[in-house]
């Protein structure tokens, strides 16, 4: 594995992390009571945030490794398509908006728990994997509008689940054939 490659890993996740918040945004404006989008924003950060706070509590018991990392990558990219299949399989009541919340929450601690995992891998070049972080979310903020229009909302977040796995299959051999055949 180069370096390059653990960049281009950090770029697809952040890439899927943006999209997946906006798209969800956009879901969640539509099914649920539009004050209610502001939501998708709130639990990313959660999920994101707490993604780390996980790793470094569970540093005696887990060991870092880019396996692990690209594992972690994959599973965000399968959550995130459970997550979907939540949000539509059980329609929107006031008594479900817990669902709501904590659906995406689990894609989104994964994706955390990925980064924090390569970043803590990764120190001596932390500053161009944040680089490859902020261009990857950028791309995924300004794509997303184009993504939506073109393809809808569901379609929009099932694309987004094939940015992790592939940023897996850049991370681990082992798991290259596993991540190309997911979503």
């Amino acid at each position: 594995m180069t370096m390059m490659t653990v960049h281009v890993a950090v770029f697809l996740i952040t890439l899927s992390g943006l999209t997946f918040e906006i798209g969800l945004t956009r879901i969640y404006s539509a099914t649920i009571w539009y004050h209610y989008a502001f939501i998708a924003v709130s639990v990313a950060l959660l999920g994101w945030g707490l993604g780390g706070v996980a790793l470094h509590v569970l540093r005696r018991f887990v060991t870092p490794t880019i396996e692990k990392a690209a594992l972690l990558s994959m599973s965000y990219g399968a959550t995130l398509v459970v997550c979907l299949w939540l949000i539509v399989q059980f329609p929107f009541r006031l008594e479900r908006l817990p669902l709501y919340f904590i659906a995406p929450l689990v894609p989104f601690l994964l994706a955390g728990m990925a980064l924090s995992m390569i970043f803590h891998l990764n120190r001596e070049i932390a500053s161009t994997l944040y680089f490859a972080d902020l261009i990857g979310a950028s791309l995924g903020a300004l794509s997303v509008t184009f993504l939506l229009e073109r393809f809808g909302s569901e379609s929009t977040l099932l694309l987004a689940a094939a940015a992790p796995m592939a940023a897996a299959a850049f991370l681990s051999r082992r798991y290259r054939k596993a991540a190309i055949r997911r979503p």
